[in-house]
């Protein structure tokens, strides 16, 4: 049994992340959709991603090989769905050619991989399919804030998923690690384990059985490790300076740095090799990112290779605690939310001192610096802040991109380069 992941039109509303991934490739709590499915199946995915994506090197099978599965039965998925590992293995018990819709918006197919292509070009072709009533329920998301908001909730599910099947082989879509990269280690599926801390560690822990560590972890004396009120998960190779606070429910991706003084609150679920310090709450970052300079990050979504430079501070609440609009390239679009911080592409940047205003959205390789408030809206591959925007040069971006992953163990592909180009001229219009 396989899950064949898919999108739909309403994926492009997770830009800037979006550009440089596919959806399901988007975190929520510990683990995004992909892993869950293999988590559920214990097989590798299939994927169909949007064509800019389809080259570049990924985590996931291509549909054109479903026909080797010839007549077994696969689910095809939205990738926008949020749902657990065992709500995903409810769905593989299903029966054959039943589909669920929500409106006019495909959800979930059950078919034989056979079919999969030619659903996936039309759709409308299951519309009178049986109603899959199992699916019905499952929620899905349409923008980056509703992942946000859905963060905390999810940790504490994959908390309980990973205590019982450890943790997944950590891919990254669209680069890997060298081959002599020491960091490779980290990255392997590993068994997780419940820590027993003595008191002279200097090491303070508050609910010992809701945290889960991976090998290699270290933490220093004056670390708190609060998980009275949710799970705290660090994976392989996490390094906690002393004086770090850690509240759950949290998780802390393999190799992240987590730099003296940080205090990680509340929903914040982290990526691989990333550098933390100041005050992060209800955030979510993913993989080779840095914030580890002092200043607020709450209710965000940071994508990979994103540098905020010192005292970068991100509002997540407006003065009046009215209701957040945010301005994705196309005008505003009213959140109905009172929390929500910013959004910053892949490969962005923020110099010292920078003020994000509440929602606002930093795309792919934008470079933003200078005092006051920067507009709501910073298109991919711009330079500059509240004086005015200039055009990033794409071939500087992309140098500078090269060596931010060179200093990781990262050589950007041809493909790779390839997508940012893409991203940058798609986005023309907005600069």
């Amino acid at each position: 049994m396989s899950f064949v992941l898919f999108e739909d039109d309403l994926g492009a509303q997770f830009a800037p992340l979006a550009y440089m991934r596919p959806v399901h490739e988007l975190r929520v709590g510990a683990l995004n959709l992909r892993e869950r499915c293999e988590l559920a199946t214990g097989s590798d995915v299939y994927a169909s991603v949007p064509k800019p994506l389809a080259q570049v090197p990924r985590a996931t099978l291509p549909v054109s090989q479903l026909a080797e599965l010839g007549s077994a039965r696969v689910v095809l998925l939205n990738s926008r769905v949020l749902a657990t590992v065992d709500e995903l293995q409810v769905l593989l018990e299903s029966e054959s050619d039943e589909a669920a819709w929500q409106a006019d918006v495909l959800i979930a197919v059950s078919a034989k991989a056979s079919e999969a292509a030619a659903i996936l070009a039309d759709p409308s072709s299951v519309r009178n399919w049986k109603a899959w009533t199992k699916v019905q329920a499952l929620r899905t998301a349409a923008h980056t804030w509703e992942l946000v908001h859905a963060n905390e909730e999810f940790l504490s599910h994959d908390f309980a998923t990973l205590a019982a099947h450890g943790a997944p082989l950590r891919r990254t879509f669209g680069f890997e690690l060298d081959a002599t990269s020491k960091r490779r280690e980290w990255m392997k599926a590993q068994t997780l384990n419940r820590p027993m801390f003595s008191a002279e560690s200097g090491i303070h822990v508050l609910g010992n059985k809701a945290i889960l560590l991976g090998s290699d972890v270290r933490i220093k004396p004056g670390v708190v490790l609060d998980a009275e009120d949710g799970p705290i998960i660090l994976s392989a190779g996490v390094s906690l300076a002393p004086h770090v606070s850690v509240q759950g429910p949290a998780f802390l991706g393999p190799g992240t740095v987590v730099n003296p003084g940080t205090r990680v609150r509340e929903g914040t679920s982290v990526g691989c090799f990333c550098k933390l310090g100041g005050e992060l709450e209800e955030l979510v970052m993913l993989d080779f990112s840095n914030k580890q300079h002092d200043g607020f990050l709450g209710h965000a979504y940071v994508g990979s290779w994103v540098n905020l430079g010192a005292d970068t501070n991100g509002s997540d609440l407006k003065n009046n605690y009215g209701p957040v609009r945010v301005d994705l390239g196309d005008g505003p679009v009213d959140t109905g939310q009172r929390f929500v911080g910013p959004a910053l592409g892949d490969h962005a940047k923020t110099g010292i001192n920078t003020m994000l205003s509440t929602g606002a959205v930093v795309g792919v390789a934008a470079n933003v610096f200078g005092g006051g408030f920067p507009p709501r809206f910073l298109p991919s591959f711009s330079w500059g802040g509240v004086e005015g925007l200039d055009v990033h040069d794409r071939e500087k971006a992309i140098a500078t991109a090269k060596v931010v992953m060179e200093r990781r163990d990262v050589t950007m592909t041809p493909e790779y380069e390839r997508l940012l180009e893409h991203v940058y001229q798609i986005t023309r219009r907005h600069r």
